[in-house]
């Protein structure tokens, strides 16, 4: 299945890399008026089997720190993490007996991208701590340098390491 996303991934970023489906940004409204002053993305929430263990993962592999503890000591307890400007929200998941992982959805979660200055020092750090990650793909017939590489939190959701990204639109 690895194999076969990294493929798909591949063929994307190789189709006549000079011209993309759709070169022209959306047209968004300029008026502060229409607009919804956002100052961030605030947090991403996720489900856990072991929330223990994921905090754990995302505190030593990307620097998150537990920022609150919501519900301390219930079965309703979940905790925020933060780095920088940017929260995960750990919540334990409710067993529904079918033995769901996390996984790339139909329609919502696809996978969390974190923007990384050396690729290879960073899944090295990854393998030495026995985690898997996929080949790294070079993406650089679609963006010059980008180089991305994909593994799974200890719950089974995607992530992606990305080195070199480059916003094609400026202001």
């Amino acid at each position: 299945m690895r194999e076969v996303q990294a493929e798909t991934l591949r063929n994307l970023f190789r189709k006549n890399p000079n011209k993309s489906l759709n070169t022209t940004p959306v047209d968004t409204p300029h008026s502060a008026k229409k607009q919804i002053q956002v100052n961030a993305i605030q947090h991403i929430a996720l489900n856990c089997r072991d929330i223990k263990a994921q905090e754990k993962f995302y505190t030593k592999h990307f620097g998150f720190r537990r920022s609150r503890v919501f519900n301390a000591d219930t079965a309703d307890e979940f905790i925020m993490l933060r780095l920088e400007s940017t929260c995960l929200e750990l919540f334990s998941a409710k067993d529904d007996g079918n033995g769901h992982m996390g996984k790339e959805q139909l329609v919502g979660f696809k996978h969390l991208a974190f923007e990384v200055p050396d690729l290879e020092k960073s899944i090295a750090k990854l393998q030495s701590d026995g985690i898997q990650t996929d080949e790294i793909i070079d993406c650089a017939s679609a963006v010059e340098g980008l180089r991305i590489c994909f593994f799974n939190d200890p719950d089974g959701n995607r992530l992606e390491l990305m080195q070199g990204y480059q916003d094609q639109f400026h202001e």
